[in-house]
């Protein structure tokens, strides 16, 4: 059964530098900080991490402290069987309702399921639809 729920997530924006990984996790573990989602990416000479904390608030002072810039937005969190087809239903009912996936991210730790987060136009629309 495919269950999501809305979570707060931090886009960090810094410099795209050999280390910077090393050195953000580094901060987050020494404060005793544990990352549940992780995305990031370099594109010229930015970096950008979308991160979902156990303790987001004070992730975003660690990355402010650091020089980053820090925001926070909404997002969702969506658990779904690891199967093929799963994903298919949720993307088209979305897109039959006029609302735009914006971004998806996850993974199948345990093999039976999908542990993932997604972003659309409409977030508190798309909670609803998925959770029906």
């Amino acid at each position: 059964m495919t269950k999501a729920r809305m979570v707060d997530q931090l886009l960090v924006s810094t410099p795209n530098e050999v280390g910077t990984l090393g050195n953000l996790t580094e901060a987050l573990l020494s404060a005793g900080v544990n990352i549940l989602h992780l995305c990031a990416y370099a594109e010229g000479d930015k970096g950008s991490f979308m991160i979902i904390s156990s303790d987001n608030d004070k992730c975003a002072e660690i990355m402010k402290n650091m020089g980053y810039e820090v925001s926070k937005s909404k997002t969702m969190e969506i658990e779904f069987e690891n199967k093929p087809g799963t994903l298919a239903p949720i993307a088209k009912n979305l897109a039959e309702n006029g609302i735009d996936i914006q971004y998806i991210f996850g993974t199948s730790a345990d093999g039976n399921n999908i542990l993932g987060i997604i972003s659309t136009s409409d977030n508190d629309a798309a909670l609803q639809m998925i959770n029906e």
